[in-house]
C-alpha cells in the first residue's frame, strides 16, 4: 500500500466515525439495501457481458460442482475452462492506473469539501449556541419586566380600591380639573386688576 493509500483508508475511518453517530432512518437503509442488490446485479451483468466479448461464449452458471475424487476435479476444471486469448494487457493496466490517480484526485476534492462543509456546519452549530444563550437571556429579561409591570399593576389596583374604586378616582378629576380653572379665572382677574391700575 503507497502512503497515500494509507491517509485515504485513515480518512475514509474517520469519515466513517462521523458517519455511524448519525442515525439513518429505516427508509434510507432499506433503499440502500435495495441499491447495493441492484448494484449487484449490474456487476453480474457485466461479468457475463465481459466473458462474452472476451471469448465469444456465455459465461455458464455452475451452482453446486460436485467432486467425487481428483480426476473429476481435473475434469470439470478443463469443462469450466475456457481459453483465453493472448492480449497484451499493459495499455489495459495503464488506462487502470491513470483511472486510479484520478479517482485519487477526486477523492482528495471530496475530502477537502467534505472538511469545509463540516466546518461550515460547526460554525452554524456555535453561531445557533449563540442565539439560543441570547434568546435564553431575552427571555429573562421579559419575564422580569413581566413581572415588574404585573406587580405595578397590582399596586395601582390597591391604590384605586383604597381611593374607593374607579367612580371615587374619576370624581377626583373633575374636582381637581374645577379647582384648577377657578384658580385660572382667579389668577386671570387679579392680573387684569393689576395691570388696569
Amino acid at each position: 500500500m503507497h502512503g497515500g493509500d494509507g491517509i485515504l483508508v485513515q480518512k475514509a475511518k474517520n469519515k466513517k466515525g462521523v458517519w455511524s453517530k448519525i442515525r439513518i432512518g429505516n427508509e434510507v437503509i432499506e433503499q440502500r439495501e435495495r441499491d447495493l442488490v441492484s448494484i449487484r446485479d449490474c456487476l453480474a451483468k457485466f461479468k457475463r457481458a465481459h466473458v462474452y466479448v472476451m471469448t465469444g461464449r456465455k459465461e455458464r452458471k455452475i451452482e453446486n460442482p460436485a467432486f467425487g475424487n481428483v480426476d473429476d476435479f481435473l475434469n470439470q476444471k478443463k469443462e469450466i475452462a475456457i481459453e483465453m486469448p493472448t492480449v497484451d494487457i499493459t495499455d489495459g493496466l495503464k488506462q487502470i492506473q491513470d483511472t486510479k490517480k484520478r479517482q485519487e484526485v477526486l477523492l482528495d476534492l471530496i475530502g477537502n469539501h467534505l472538511d469545509q462543509i463540516t466546518t461550515i456546519a460547526n460554525e452554524i452549530g456555535t453561531s445557533l449556541d449563540d442565539q439560543v444563550r441570547m434568546l435564553d437571556s431575552m427571555d429573562k429579561d421579559v419575564e422580569k419586566y413581566t413581572n415588574q409591570v404585573n406587580g405595578l399593576n397590582t399596586s395601582l389596583d390597591k391604590t384605586i380600591s383604597a381611593i374607593g374604586g374607579g367612580t371615587k378616582l374619576i370624581m377626583f378629576g373633575c374636582v381637581l380639573i374645577v379647582i384648577i380653572a377657578v384658580v385660572g379665572i382667579m389668577y386671570l382677574v387679579i392680573s387684569s386688576m393689576v395691570t388696569s391700575k
